[in-house]
């Protein structure tokens, strides 16, 4: 390959890199004016500013999450001094705290006793537990207020 062949390759390749930063430069600027629009701010310049503003934005912009602890101190731990906390039971007691637009949630079955009658009857007795004394005991172990603790469900919209 002589030198002028090599020159033309090489301008070649810069042309193509500048044509690319030209490309970058206007998808840099659009993704800077849809995440302004989202946000309601001004057109953001910088990359410094975009994260400033994505910190600041209200909590439910961001993405929805939900996290199942299987370790009830793991679950204490994230959710000391949850929003709100909500639970219910159905042979399986449901805890749903929500922190920070997080919902974190704990499942534990409730005990069971299987016997039967003298005449052959099976029997399953479930256990069923006491709402206020469910309130109380997730307060104290929350460090949440008990009018912040409901029976019921915490979702997310669809």
């Amino acid at each position: 390959m002589s030198d002028s062949e090599k020159m033309n390759a090489l301008d070649f390749v810069i042309n193509v890199l500048r044509e690319h930063e030209k490309n970058l430069d206007a998808l840099i600027g659009r993704l800077e004016e849809i995440l302004a629009g989202i946000l309601g701010t001004e057109t953001l310049k910088t990359e410094e500013k975009a994260e400033e503003k994505i910190e600041k934005a209200p909590e439910m912009a961001r993405a929805p999450v939900n996290i199942i602890c299987e370790s009830w101190s793991d679950f204490r731990e994230a959710c000391n001094g949850a929003e709100i906390v909500a639970f219910h039971q159905n042979g399986v007691l449901s805890i749903k705290a929500l922190q920070r637009n997080i919902i974190y949630e704990y499942r534990e079955p409730l005990p069971t006793h299987v016997g039967s009658l003298q005449c052959g009857i099976p029997v399953k007795l479930q256990a069923n537990l006491d709402i206020a004394e469910i309130k109380k005991t997730l307060s104290r172990e929350l460090n949440v207020p008990e009018n912040r603790i409901i029976k019921g469900e915490i979702q997310f919209p669809k």
